[in-house]
């Protein structure tokens, strides 16, 4: 009887040593030089290949709590997730296990991990990257982006006080012209840097001013022309040469020159105007804040241009000046009545 009550200890402490031996056999593999040597060396390869394309979604898109959602799997992967607090622990760590195996202790591991580095290098040298910055804007704003001469691009809309970031294709290494245009501000055209990591960033409004002039008629002079209405000639010198534009039928509107007719009047211009009228809902008001433009359109002034303006026997001219800040925006011209 004896006898075979050791014989039962001793099977049982057998057993319990069977059932340890796995975890035995993990911390010897891993103190192993053998194993040690692949599992750190991937570990760090995947770790330093996982945050750099982290850092670069995080420093150069607007992606990063899309792409954090989805590592955490949130959002649409949310379904995911719940399957997977299903799996028994037994079938997560033996899952782990073979992660272990497959990827972390194996020694092609590497080879994957360069190729995809190399891969992820070669897409975003195909990407350009505007960073748009509204601090002071109280309102959102619609921005466009397009190569330039192209009939459309991307269109997204920039929130209040905050920043955007744009992604747009381009071929590796080139340096494509492109255009932007925000909402109420001129058109902005310049050259991308052939390099990925040479971001533009553009400040809402100071890198959308430019030389541009808006011409009105004083109080007077504009309600004569109300009813009567006139042809207003424009004229631009640029380097010695001169070309004609024309505003038909017009009755005393502000014209824009220079921009494009979505171009916003700004506050200081609209506040200097009620003061002049003695009332902000005076008819001339809206006349002068939806200024008209050419036919054909001018194009962008420079500064030094000479820009004279004719209509009805009444005329003015001016030098276009540089535009420090935008306190100086736009150029305004105002044509009197002449004696």
């Amino acid at each position: 009887m004896s006898n075979s009550g050791g014989s039962t200890a001793a099977g049982a402490a057998d057993h319990q040593g069977d059932e340890t031996s796995p975890s035995v056999v993990a911390v010897a593999d891993l103190k192993s030089p053998d194993t040690r040597r692949p599992f750190l060396r991937n570990l760090a390869m995947l770790g330093f290949a996982g945050t750099a394309m982290l850092w670069w979604v995080l420093h150069y898109t607007d992606g990063f709590e899309q792409v954090g959602g989805f590592l955490a799997l949130g959002g649409a992967l949310s379904w995911l997730a719940f399957v997977l607090r299903l799996i028994s622990e037994d079938r997560t760590k033996q899952l782990q296990s073979w992660l272990d195996e497959q990827v972390l202790s194996n020694p092609r591991t590497p080879r994957f991990t360069v190729a995809a580095l190399v891969g992820f290098v070669a897409f975003i040298h195909c990407l350009g990257t505007i960073e748009l910055e509204a601090p002071r804007e109280a309102v959102e704003r619609s921005v466009e982006v397009r190569l330039a001469g192209a009939a459309q691009g991307d269109e997204q809309t920039i929130p209040a006080s905050r920043a955007l970031r744009m992604n747009f294709w381009r071929w590796p290494f080139s340096a494509p012209e492109i255009e932007v245009r925000v909402m109420g501000y001129p058109e902005r055209r310049l050259q991308l840097s052939r390099w990925w990591w040479r971001k533009t960033t553009l400040r809402i409004p100071e890198s959308f001013l430019r030389p541009v002039i808006l011409v009105r008629p004083e109080e007077h002079l504009a309600n004569r022309i109300r009813q009567n209405k006139v042809q207003l000639n424009i004229l631009v010198t640029h380097e010695g040469r001169t070309k004609q534009y024309s505003v038909d039928g017009y009755g005393g509107e502000g014209v824009w020159i220079g921009c494009a007719e979505d171009v916003e009047v700004p506050a200081h211009i609209r506040t200097g105007w009620t003061a002049e009228l003695r009332q902000a809902s005076h008819p001339l008001m809206a006349m002068w804040s939806r200024p008209r433009v050419p036919v054909p359109a001018v194009p962008p002034l420079e500064t030094g241009d000479i820009v004279d303006v004719h209509f009805s026997g009444h005329s003015a001219r001016v030098e276009v000046a540089p535009v420090p800040s935008f306190s100086n925006f736009p150029q305004e011209v105002v044509v009197f009545t002449s004696p």
